[in-house]
Order: C-alpha cells, then sequence, then structure tokens
C-alpha cells in the first residue's frame, strides 16, 4: 500500500533527525497531536519499512567511509591538519592499528563447576 503524502513526508523528514515529534510537526500534522501521531506512525509497519528503505538509501557504506577518511587524511577533502589527524586516527582504529596486545602468565589453575538440576 502506497503511503499518503502526510506519511511519505513523515518518513524523509524522521530521517533527518530521528525525532517522530519534530518529524510530524514539519510533515504538517498538527502539533498539538505531533507527539502521538509521531508514535503511532512509527509503529505502523509501512512506515517503519519506508523508514528502513530510506535509511539504507543514505547511509554511508564502509567503504564509502574508508574512502572519505583516506581522502581528508591525504588533504583532498579537507585542508585542516585537526581533520587529517582524526581522520588518520579514525583509519587506523578501523585497520586495528590501536589494539593494546596483552599476555598474562599466571601459575594459577582455574577450576569451571557446573551445577546440575539433579
Amino acid at each position: 500500500m502506497a503511503l499518503t503524502a502526510k506519511r511519505a513526508a513523515f518518513v524523509v523528514e524522521y530521517c533527518e533527525d530521528w525525532n517522530a515529534t519534530q518529524a510530524a510537526i514539519r510533515a504538517g500534522y498538527s502539533k498539538k497531536t505531533a507527539y502521538s501521531i509521531g508514535y503511532e506512525n512509527l509503529r505502523i509497519p509501512e512506515i517503519a519499512e519506508a523508514i528502513q528503505k530510506r535509511t539504507e538509501q543514505i547511509a554511508m557504506g564502509k567503504g564509502e567511509r574508508l574512502k572519505l577518511f583516506a581522502d581528508i587524511a591525504r588533504g583532498i577533502e579537507s585542508e585542516s591538519s585537526a581533520d587529517r589527524m582524526r581522520a588518520l586516527e579514525n583509519l587506523g582504529k578501523i585497520a586495528g592499528d590501536y589494539i593494546e596486545k596483552v599476555e598474562e602468565k599466571s601459575d594459577r589453575t582455574i577450576r569451571f563447576v557446573w551445577a546440575t538440576d539433579d
């Protein structure tokens, strides 16, 4: 079933800031009932499905994020050194460069006991 114009507008507006009340107001619903309408709209399966589809359309995939971070780090998207350093740090985190490895040796014995319902 196709969404009404107001419901379609609600989907678009909701995906802007994830605030159902404000999305309802911007979509043309009454300010007085926006809170309850927003909540009700989120529970309508057709609207929930439309929100999911829109989210998939506007979401940035991992590859796209990596490319953007790399472009920023190279100075293509931003000339700010702070932005470039943040991008390099994020790329390092994604690549696992900052994982701290800790080895611990112990002479202790660990004993596991399982309780039964006998």
